[in-house]
């Protein structure tokens, strides 16, 4: 970042979302990519937490559609990232059942989620349509080409001053709900510590090379919390669906997925003990 200033930095990073963003496209569209789609799913969030730190750059008309448009095609493709990773973990909690009975309530349960998981991707396909997806992402290109070569209007560390509100919030997001760590019960809470910490990390993956790479341990902290409490949601989401509608069938299911929360929950919470001991927090609220 030496040698690359505000405005051309922020043309890259927008630029380099949107093309990682529409790479995966033809994959995703053609049938059940699974890793493409993933990718896709995180371009988008990082290209939704670009716009949002370089809010301000250009004129927010310009990208009030293309905001929209990311976060619908970025909530079509989290669905279906869900139910690919249920359809995962039957397949894997399959191979290990044994018994008629089990078998057929599993079988019974991956035609469901299939058929879910078929409907979702009739929906991505229509988000994802070609002339639709390029008359979003248009504008924006032709904005950033001038954005690219444009002088900066302020220097690195006036920017970095001025954009730290951006980060105390997301990390106020993460730590107002601490008091739920202790609560396990808490499925709602912790699922959304879960979206705090991701949001976080996005955003602080765009200041890292701003910053000398200072933040990257909150990085790395956040990444591992949005990782185990991606662990602890997944099994939470099968509990929920499994006593809504296969309640008498998936008795055996039901404690798998208990016995993994459990190991799930407690892995959390060493991460974050661990994490306080080190005091990341309280690093990077001086950050801010």
């Amino acid at each position: 970042m030496k040698k690359t200033g505000l405005n051309a930095y922020a043309a890259q990073v927008i630029s380099g979302c949107m093309r990682y963003f529409l790479k995966e496209r033809k994959r995703v569209r053609a049938g059940f990519a699974i890793e493409p789609l993933h990718r896709m799913r995180v371009a988008s969030r990082r290209l939704r937490a670009a716009l949002k730190v370089f809010k301000g750059f250009f004129p927010a008309h310009e990208v009030k559609a293309l905001r929209k448009y990311v976060r619908k095609a970025g909530r079509a493709l989290g669905k279906a990232r869900e139910l690919d990773i249920q359809l995962k973990f039957l397949e894997s909690v399959g191979k290990k059942a044994s018994g008629k009975d089990r078998i057929s309530h599993i079988e019974e349960i991956a035609k469901t989620l299939l058929k879910e998981r078929q409907e979702a991707q009739e929906y991505i396909r229509r988000v994802l349509r070609g002339h639709e997806l390029e008359k979003k992402f248009r504008g924006v290109r032709a904005r950033l080409k001038e954005l690219s070569s444009k002088k900066d209007g302020i220097t690195r560390e006036a920017f970095i001053t001025g954009k730290k509100d951006i980060v105390a919030a997301r990390l106020d997001e993460l730590l107002v709900l601490a008091p739920y760590v202790y609560q396990p019960k808490k499925v709602k809470e912790l699922h959304r510590m879960r979206i705090a910490a991701k949001r976080l990390r996005y955003t602080l993956e765009i200041f890292e090379p701003l910053c000398e790479k200072k933040i990257s341990g909150c990085i790395r902290a956040a990444h591992a919390i949005q990782d185990v409490l991606g662990d602890l949601h997944e099994f939470d989401v099968w509990i929920e669906f499994l006593n809504r509608d296969y309640r008498k069938a998936s008795a055996y299911l039901e404690a798998e997925c208990v016995k993994l929360r459990r190991g799930a929950y407690r892995k959390f919470v060493r991460l974050w003990e661990s994490l306080e001991k080190k005091q990341a927090w309280e690093s990077l609220r001086g950050f801010c």
